[in-house]
């Protein structure tokens, strides 16, 4: 899985927070979430753990082209 260099997401693709124990998915991982849920600022965060994991989301298009290959 992919890094991202942003803490928000672009077009269709979703973050998910990169403490290793958190599950949180978004299109944004806020300040507030890291503090709230890991006690953590953001830049702790990625100092400890990096940068949100880039994940790609498919269309419903996408989906259905793939299941007829």
């Amino acid at each position: 899985m992919k890094r991202n260099d942003s803490w928000s997401a672009i077009a269709k693709e979703l973050l998910k927070c990169p403490h290793p124990n958190c599950q949180h998915i978004g299109k944004v991982i806020t300040k507030v979430h890291c503090r709230i849920h890991h006690n953590m600022e953001r830049e702790e965060l990625k100092k400890k753990y990096g940068m949100p994991i880039r994940l790609i989301t498919r269309s419903e298009e996408q989906v259905k082209a793939e299941a007829r290959r």
